[in-house]
This record gives C-alpha cells, structure tokens and sequence, in this order.
C-alpha cells in the first residue's frame, strides 16, 4: 500500500486491489481505502471492472461510508448478483434498513434471483425497522426459493418475527429449522424476553446451556440476566454469575451492567454493590443507575442517595434514568416532608419557594378548603406545598438538563391542589411535567394538563 503513494506507482493488478481493499474493510482504514480507489479510478480499473467494484462496495460498507458505497454500484454499468447482494448486505449492516429493502426489491424486479445471503441481510433490515409486512413479503420469498429453512435466513426471519411482536411466527421458523446453532438460539432467548416471556427465555437457554451452545458471547448472557432479573429469580442469576466468571466476562463493561441490573431487580443489594466494586475503572452511569433504581424499588432511600453521591464523586455524570430514579425516590412519601436529609435539601426547599411565589403570580390560589388537615391556612398551605410531587418536581428541575421533560410517579392519586399547581408550574418554567399516578398519565404542557381537568 505505501509503494502505492509515490507518483510514478504503477497501479496494483486486479487481484492485489482486491486484497488491498479487503485489508481496509477489515481494519475500517476508510483514508487508505480512499486513496486506493482514487488510484484505480485514474487508471480506469475501477470503471472498467464490476470484479473490483464489488470489493469497493464491501470496503464501503464495512467501512461505515454506506453512501461512497451506494455511489460505487451507480457506476456499475451491469451489477451482477454479486454486485446487487454486497450492496443490500452493506446498506442492512449500516442499518439502513429501508434502502437495504429497496435494493432488494430493485434487485428482484431487475429479474436477478436473490442469494440466501441478499435474503438473510434483507430480513435483517426487515427486523431492524420491527416492521412485518416486508418481514411476511421475504418469507414467502424464502419459500419459494426453498431458503426459510436455511440456518442465517431462518435466524433473521425468526428475530424479525420477534421484534414485531410476533412471538408465535417467530417459534414456528424456529422449530421448522433442521439444525439450529449458536445464533438461532440466542434469536429465540432474545425474542422471549423481549416479548415479556421471561419463563420461555430462561428454559430456551437452559436446552442452549444442555446442548453446549453457549459459548465466547456476551450478548446471550446479557440476555439470559435480564430474563432473570424480570423474573426475580435470584437463584438463576447466582449461577449465570458463576457461568460468566468461567467464561471470563466478569470485568466486561457490558456483562457487568447486566449482572448489576439483574440483582437490584431481585433485590439482592449486597451483590450488586459487590459488582459495582469490582471494575478497576470505577462505576459508570449505566451501573450506579441500575443500583440506585434497586434501592428505591426496596425502599432504602438513604443508600440511593449515598450511591447517587458516590456516582457523582467518581466524576459520572448523571443521565435521564438516573434523574428518573432519584425523582421516584424523592416522590415517596418518607422523604422531604419527613425531615429527610439530602445533599441538595437547601437548593429544592428554595426552589419549592420560588415556584410558589411564581405561580401566585399567574392566579394560583392554595386548596386549603378541600385539605383533611385540621391546622390554619397558613400550615395548610405549607404543607400542600411539600406534597411528594412537587417535591420532586423541584429536584428534577435544580438537576436535569432544561430541555428534558420531568417524569414522575407515584401510587396515589394526584390531589387537586397538586394538579393546579403543576399546571402552572409547566407555564412560568416552560417545561413538560408528565405525572403518573394511580388511575392515569398527566401530561402537564404550557399551563394546561391532558387529562381536562378531569381524572
């Protein structure tokens, strides 16, 4: 490739582009792959032969430049089915699913019968939109050429299926296939769990497990602790702890996270606070997240907070699940209105203040006829004001960036003092405030709430 720079560099042949190009598409060296194709261009190569054009097409691609690789098969003057499956490969692994599917379809009315492999990378674009109709369309395809069985097309078709919602196609192309390996298996775990039948995804791994599938792969394990994590199955995840430390994924950033996530949803917070520990590098947002909302789900808000605190020390910055766990927190009733102790207790007392003083300004008027409470209207009103949702509401606004929208839920109903004083709180702060409570979403825009005043 260096001898190639100088000026007076004859042009490589045929077969010694090829392999030049195939070294920059593994290695993503996009600057050379450039350089390389520029040199072929002034020596008509490239023009001249659909052979080196395919190879471009797949450096393209793999080089994530998904529109350089477009623009080359524009310039084939008669793309062969090579040329026409490189190309719906590439767009698919760019997750350009709809052109990916377009290049099919314009493959097929070209009258070029589609590989197993065009079929395969076009059902994963299908799985990548989660769309069916288009998925159905490449499954009759696939019938028709007498691909739906074969290993990879039968794998994307069933993760497609599953994506969609589809979970009972999805295990009808899943037990129609011969031989299943590694990646079919994980499509179904996967489909499983993400359709919400954790019991189906962790007895799917269990027959991988017994059929000594599950390998060097991250990703089945991640799957595998969700599903257990879903199912609070404490049990199950203990001994997927022990499979991932012989497998050697432990430190793994991603295993790690899942690992995490999954004790804090069963519950088990001492070792999730012993896998937060142990990365050399410290925590990351993903898993002090995943612990704080372990905590709070359990009601043990002092740790949160500590976790929460100990993030921020560690220099991780917070980000909009973080924010939305501690304002769960913050809206459970044992906190504020009960002289809890909190970092920023001083900053979301004043800004409740401010907030008060704002909206009297816009007409509001305290509830102090419909409170139980038998106290003055002073203590009323002073007490309406440190109601939990408002609470957290403060806290999200002293801590979230402004242009996200506050989310907050509680168990009980949104008293009506409440609900007119968020109103107005989203018009002087300009800002979207979505409260969940007992019977319904209230979507609180510009002063106004979705629900009309009536819930």
């Amino acid at each position: 490739m260096e001898k190639l720079r100088g000026q007076n560099a004859r042009p490589p042949n045929a077969a010694a582009a090829a392999s030049l190009l195939q070294s920059c598409g593994r290695t993503g060296d996009l600057r050379r792959g450039r350089a390389l194709h520029a040199r072929l261009l002034l020596s008509g190569a490239a023009a001249a032969s659909t052979f080196l054009a395919n190879h471009l097409i797949t450096m393209y691609s793999h080089c994530a430049d998904a529109a350089s690789a477009v623009s080359v098969f524009g310039a084939v003057p008669r793309p062969n089915l090579v040329s026409w499956t490189t190309l719906v490969s590439g767009l698919a692994q760019n997750s350009m699913h709809r052109d990916a599917l377009a290049a099919f379809a314009a493959m097929r009315r070209e009258g070029v019968t589609p590989t197993e492999f065009a079929l395969s990378s076009a059902a994963r674009a299908a799985a990548g939109l989660a769309d069916a109709r288009p998925g159905a369309q490449l499954h009759c395809v696939g019938v028709r050429l007498g691909f739906d069985t074969e290993l990879f097309v039968a794998s994307n078709l069933a993760d497609m299926y599953s994506r969609c919602g589809l979970l009972c196609e999805a295990c009808r192309v899943f037990d129609q296939m011969p031989h299943k390996d590694a990646v079919a298996w994980t499509a179904m775990i996967d489909g499983y769990a993400k359709n919400g039948s954790l019991q189906e995804s962790v007895l799917a791994f269990r027959d991988m497990r017994r059929l000594g599938l599950v390998g060097a792969d991250q990703h089945i394990f991640c799957t595998a602790l969700s599903a257990s994590g879903g199912l609070k199955d404490g049990w199950l995840g203990r001994s997927l702890h022990c499979c991932i430390i012989k497998a050697g994924f432990e430190l793994e950033t991603v295993v790690r996270n899942a690992l995490l996530d999954m004790y804090a949803k069963s519950g088990d917070l001492e070792n999730a606070s012993r896998v937060a520990k142990i990365d050399p590098g410290g925590w990351n947002v993903v898993s002090g997240t995943s612990l704080i909302d372990g905590y709070i789900e359990i009601d043990r808000v002092e740790e949160a907070l500590e976790t929460y605190t100990e993030l921020r020390r560690q220099g991780v910055e917070p980000n909009e699940f973080t924010f939305s766990s501690m304002i769960k927190g913050c809206a459970m009733q044992a906190l504020l209105e009960q002289d809890w102790s909190h970092p920023q207790q001083e900053q979301i007392y004043k800004k409740l203040e401010e907030l008060s003083e704002r909206i009297k300004e816009e007409g509001y008027v305290p509830d102090t006829i419909s409170s139980p409470v038998n106290l003055e209207d002073i203590a009323k009103e002073r007490l309406l004001r440190y109601h939990s949702e408002r609470i957290a509401v403060a806290f999200a606004l002293i801590s979230m960036p402004a242009t996200k929208p506050i989310i907050v839920k509680k168990n009980l109903r949104i008293c009506t003092d409440c609900h007119s004083a968020l109103k107005l709180i989203s018009k002087v702060e300009s800002r979207d405030i979505i409260v969940r409570d007992n019977s319904r979403f209230h979507h609180f825009v510009r002063g106004r709430c979705s629900c009309g005043d009536y819930w």
